[in-house]
């Protein structure tokens, strides 16, 4: 047999022989029978098969786990989880799978553990659901009875609790070509296909496995941490080899390179070295990243110090380093530092659950866990389903591992009667291939979860601020300004539990901007009502500005603040069977403080009276955001949307907005499903040329929701004013789902009430506060005389303008829906060209008089002045690491030709998150990814003052991270640009150079959105940053450089010199979209809803206009050409 030196500083050789045959000493085999009567008489048997052969045994009934871990003579273990604490201990040791659930009725499995306590001997189980699979599991035992006993691994089963298609998706797994690829566990499921031939029996499975780990045993050579994250991976590569390996199921050829590659891994910079200096913090939950290494070397260091003690020395670290990475929740913590309701519920809580499950003490589940489960009951929406809130995903809807953990460990009825709701109320939904912790604990419907439910917060998450802020500013980016009392984690309001004609409301009061969580403080998670998800966050990875919470954003000056993260709940109130009231504060916001006041009233309405009172004066734009999962219509002040519920009764959403001041409200509508369910992947042929099949995602949304449209429409109130200390503004929403012919609920305030009339009926609601400025303004931006903006129609067509691009001599092309492609001179149509598939980009190389087009799924043509077909090539996707952040196809989003000393070249980005180089005859000459980003944004300029310039490719609209990667146009990585941090992606930039050095002006979606950064020879300093109100979307630079612009969403459009000193500061009353600085130093501001505007030099509005809605634009000289729906105009 190959030895293996496991670690090079022993120069000792390991990789130990096992024994698959059991021996049975003269001291014979223990037979350790289960509780129940059965099972007792079973052991029996099998006891009297062994003294028939002149072998000792004896039965032992039900006895501790104890008996495992000290016998010093094999051990036969009869049972499952519900009947026997051994098979119990073997179970949470993850030894066995048996429960009530699996192998299922009349099933068994008989397995041989090869020495899993390091007491010298094998233990063999007996596993089974029922008395039928007991009997047959017996029998087979008996006929194979002997001395020694034989190498067991039987498995008989009549139906699996999985689904057939989730199994035949695992059968199927490929090992992914690219080696790189194979350790992560997104890429392929190939690791768990040995999961499934220890599940089914079938080791013809084992191939695909054993390929596997054959390429990550070749990459382990080259680097003990395999690739770069693999911290994430190998809980799941660890956890089923481990498996396999205790029930000997890895051939002696092959286990023993898997068992050093393990070790090695473990004590890489990717496992011990990973989370040995994080785990020493105590004061906050670890991050998940950090819980999936210490779970990794949770069971590395089991396996180990039993094989070998000798490495103890080694591998106590491992579990020290472990157990500490845990601490908060072995310490009566209970809340992750994911405020989500995905990571939070089932990665991260999942993974405290396994730990916990697995330590002897098992401390988190004896101690908090039972607040976890509370926490649940609460917040789980009226459909069965987790609200998606954070990065909480409609493809998770449900802790199924929580839940069956809990149920089990805490005998938990309610639990296991959610999980049988969420089943009932979506058919076909399974879990995925793991254990199930079914021990027959019976349902229970919930009693005291309706009503109001206030969670308070982990106390973690309160007292870091006292404890060590440094650290509490990676969680939370203010403290409390309240007591711990009157803090809380999440606040919900349920009528019932009746799927039809219950309302649940949930409301967040931790605003954790930290990990996976965002800025939603007194936000509104979830409101259903009639059967129907009506309010939601679902924002997701891709949406993660306080723009996209359903919470007040607050810009005081044109600038931003933090949002405070700790609300204060001031007052709960049932007023009656029917009506539910709210009050909740969040101070010191920008300076203000918002008051929410909610009114809840069964099957009528949702009312949210937003105050904010003014502490500091100022300018201050308002807005109150919506969101709702459909598509909406805006009549004057009311959102309308129509929607149905399951049993297909059709309702209208009708939210309407009041303010004491002036108040005006707009729609977007967000592509959510091809935003974030249509990606690449690990593509068959056939599925290459069609894309994405339905996903689970989709049918989960649909699932949730009852519509097909995978859509999420922003719905946003706007209200201005300057205020001085004292003032208050309010904003009214009235959320009214009702049938089409049922009369809108109509308002009136009658001094601090509301007053409301519905159904022939009047209801006066009480009001804490109620706003009393008016819209003013203490300084003017408008000149006495405001011209109007010359604006000329270009062309109109036949159908939408899509995209433009700059020609010669004026001459402008138009990408039109349904890839037609038109080359206008001046109004008048010179010629016109079909493509197959949309047209996404365009762009003029000059030199070579060619425009390049890219269009479709994958296609890449040039044509020429007079509208002749030059060439055309298609892009094959290259596979990453991390699809979830491609588009579905390599089509090309971005285009740039550059002139290099060996001539011209074309510059493409990709939705495979490549960066393409052809030359002018169409040939692809190098690709290199950019990680995590659809590259829609190349610039060229030499980054590092060599003396060669490099590619910079970001990601306006899908990337992880906002920055500029740097690569030679050979894809080799120079220095990167880091503008921004995770999702805080670049939505606007311009880059010139000023002497030896190139100058960044960049907007972004928060935070520090608008930044100045120097690019220099040695390294990115940035000049200064500004944390202005909402997304700074446009930006622009004075020919001398000597001032910067910004304009953002919430319509602010401002000037600063230099050094960051605010020259001036213009509200455009618009969502700015572009800004275009002219010969004569003005400022043309395009707007994303029509409006255009002209600022002079002092910040003064001098002419305006007005166009129906903005769709593209571009500036050639001294013109502006603006895209609006079928039109095509200039200024």
């Amino acid at each position: 047999m190959t030895q293996f030196i496991l670690h090079d500083e022993t120069k000792r050789l390991y990789g130990k022989s096992i024994c698959r045959e059991t021996a049975i000493p003269e001291k014979g085999v223990l037979i350790i029978a289960p509780s129940h009567r059965l099972g007792l008489s079973a052991a029996r048997i099998i006891e009297e098969k062994f003294h028939s052969k002149g072998l000792n045994a004896k039965v032992l009934e039900d006895p501790t786990r104890d008996i495992l871990i000290s016998c010093g003579q094999p051990a036969i273990v009869l049972g499952n989880l519900s009947n026997s604490k051994c098979v119990e201990y073997m179970y949470y040791k993850y030894l066995c799978m048996t429960d009530l659930s699996y192998p299922g009725r009349g099933g068994y499995n008989i397995r041989t553990l090869t020495d899993p306590f390091a007491t010298g001997y094998n233990v063999l189980h007996i596993g089974y659901s029922d008395d039928a699979g007991l009997e047959k599991g017996v029998q087979a035992f008996i006929r194979k009875t002997d001395n020694p006993l034989p190498y067991m691994n039987e498995v008989e089963y009549e139906e699996l609790p999985y689904s057939e298609s989730y199994l035949k998706d695992v059968r199927h797994a490929k090992v992914p070509e690219k080696i790189d690829l194979v350790p992560s566990i997104h890429t392929s499921q190939w690791h768990v296909t040995g999961l499934l031939a220890y599940v089914t029996g079938d080791l013809k499975i084992m191939e695909t496995y054993f390929e596997g780990w054959h390429k990550m045993v070749e990459i382990s050579k080259e680097n003990s941490f395999l690739i770069k994250a693999t911290h994430l991976y190998m809980t799941a590569h660890i956890e089923i080899w481990r498996l396999l390996e205790l029930s000997g199921m890895i051939p002696d050829d092959v286990r023993l390179s898997i068992e050093k590659c393990v070790f090695d891994w473990a004590q890489s910079k990717e496992g011990v070295g990973y989370a040995r200096n994080i785990s020493r913090q105590k004061d906050l939950p670890s991050h998940n990243h950090t819980m999936f290494c210490a779970m990794s070397l949770i069971y590395a260091h089991d396996y180990f110090s039993k094989r070998y003690p000798e490495l103890k020395y080694i591998t106590d670290e491992w579990k020290q380093v472990g157990d500490d990475v845990f601490y908060v929740f072995n310490h009566n913590g209970w809340k992750p530092l994911c405020d989500d309701s995905s990571y939070s519920n089932q990665v991260t809580l999942r993974l405290v659950c396994s730990y916990s499950i697995f330590e002897d003490e098992h401390r988190f589940l004896n101690t908090s866990a039972k607040e976890v489960a509370k926490w649940i009951k609460a917040i789980i929406g009226q459909n069965a389903m987790m609200p998606s809130y954070g990065d909480g995903s409609v493809k998770s809807p449900f802790p199924t591992v929580l839940s069956a953990i809990f149920t089990h460990y805490i005998s938990d009825g309610e639990m296991q009667w959610l999980y049988d709701r969420f089943k009932n109320l979506n058919n076909g939904q399974t879990v995925s291939l793991q254990r199930l912790f079914d021990s027959g604990v019976i349902p229970k419907e919930h009693e005291d979860m309706t009503g109001i439910t206030r969670i308070m917060l982990d106390k973690y998450s309160y007292t870091v601020w006292e404890k060590n802020p440094k650290q509490a500013k990676q969680f939370s980016t203010t403290p409390p300004e309240g007591p711990y009392e009157d803090c809380f984690d999440k606040v919900s309001i349920r009528t019932g539990w009746d799927k039809i004609h219950d309302d649940f409301l949930l409301i967040d009061g931790l605003g954790s901007n930290g990990v996976h969580a965002y800025s939603d403080a007194m936000g509104v998670l979830d409101f259903t009502s009639k059967g129907i998800v009506w309010l939601v966050e679902e924002n997701d990875y891709r949406w993660p500005e306080p723009e996209n919470c359903s919470i007040l954003t607050i810009a005081r000056n044109g600038y931003a603040s933090e949002v405070p993260v700790y609300a204060l709940l001031e007052e709960q109130t049932v007023l009656d069977q029917n009506r539910y009231y709210l009050r909740m504060r969040l101070k010191n916001y920008n300076g203000t403080d918002w008051i929410r006041e909610i009114y809840l009233i069964k099957g009528v309405c949702a009312i949210f009276h937003d105050t904010v009172i003014c502490n500091q004066e100022g300018e201050f734009i308002i807005n109150a955001h919506f969101r709702t999962p459909s598509k909406v219509q805006l009549w004057n002040q009311t959102a309308k949307a129509l929607r149905r519920n399951r049993e297909r009764c059709e309702y209208e959403l009708r939210l309407s907005g009041y303010s004491n001041n002036n108040i005006s409200m707009n729609v977007e509508e967000i592509p959510y499903g091809k935003r974030l369910f249509d990606y690449g992947g690990m593509y068959d042929e056939d599925e290459k040329k069609t894309g994405n099949k339905t996903t689970k995602a989709d049918i989960m949304w649909e699932s949730r929701y009852h519509d097909k449209d995978v859509v999420v429409s922003s719905i946003t109130s706007m209200s201005s004013s300057y205020m001085k200390e004292g003032d208050k503004l309010s904003l009214t929403h009235i959320v009214q789902p009702a049938k089409q012919d049922e009369a809108s609920i109509t308002p009136k305030f009658e001094g601090k009430a509301l007053v409301i009339f519905y159904a022939g009926k009047e209801d006066r609601l009480p009001l804490s506060h109620i706003g009393n400025c008016c819209s003013t303004q203490e300084k003017a931006s408008c000149k006495s005389h405001v011209n109007k903006v010359k604006i000329h129609n270009e062309c109109t067509f036949d159908r939408k303008i899509c995209t433009l691009s700059a020609m010669e001599d004026n001459q402008t092309a138009c990408a039109l829906e349904g890839g037609k492609v038109v080359l206008t001179d001046h109004g008048n149509i010179l010629w016109e060209l079909s493509f197959e598939g949309s047209i996404h980009v365009m762009e003029y190389g000059k030199p070579e008089k060619l425009l390049i087009i890219g269009h479709g799924h994958n296609k890449l043509s040039a044509v020429d002045l007079k509208g002749q077909l030059v060439w055309e090539t298609r892009t094959t996707r290259i596979p990453t690491l991390y699809d979830s952040w491609e588009l579905a196809y390599p089509q090309i989003v971005s285009i740039r030709t550059v002139e290099t000393k060996d001539g011209l070249y074309i510059l493409t980005g990709a939705g495979d998150n490549q960066v393409r180089v052809y030359d002018t005859k169409g040939k692809m000459h190098h690709a290199f990814y950019i990680y995590a980003t659809v590259p829609d944004i190349l610039e060229w300029i030499d980054v590092d003052h060599d003396g060669e310039p490099e590619v910079l490719a970001s990601g306006k609209v899908d990337s992880a991270y906002g920055m500029f990667y740097s690569h030679t146009i050979t894809g080799k990585p120079k220095r990167d640009v880091r503008t921004g941090f995770w999702l805080n992606t670049i939505q606007s930039h311009r880059l010139v150079t000023e002497g030896d050095k190139h100058i960044l002006v960049c907007g972004m979606k928060y935070q520090e959105n608008f930044k100045v950064v120097s690019i220099e020879k040695d390294g990115v300093k940035t000049e200064f940053d500004k944390r202005l109100g909402g997304i700074v979307k446009a930006v622009e630079i004075k020919e001398d450089h000597s001032e910067v612009y910004a304009g953002t969403s919430k319509g602010s459009v401002m000037a600063f010199d230099r050094k960051g000193n605010q020259v001036w500061s213009v509200y455009v009353e618009d969502s700015v979209n572009k800004l275009y600085r002219k010969q004569d130093n003005t400022i043309c501001v395009v707007c994303e809803y029509g409006r255009i505007s002209a600022i002079d030099r002092d910040g003064n509005i001098i002419s305006t206009g007005n166009l129906p809605g903005v769709s593209h634009s571009f500036k050639v000289e001294d013109k502006i050409y603006i895209a609006c729906d079928q039109k095509l105009f200039s200024i």
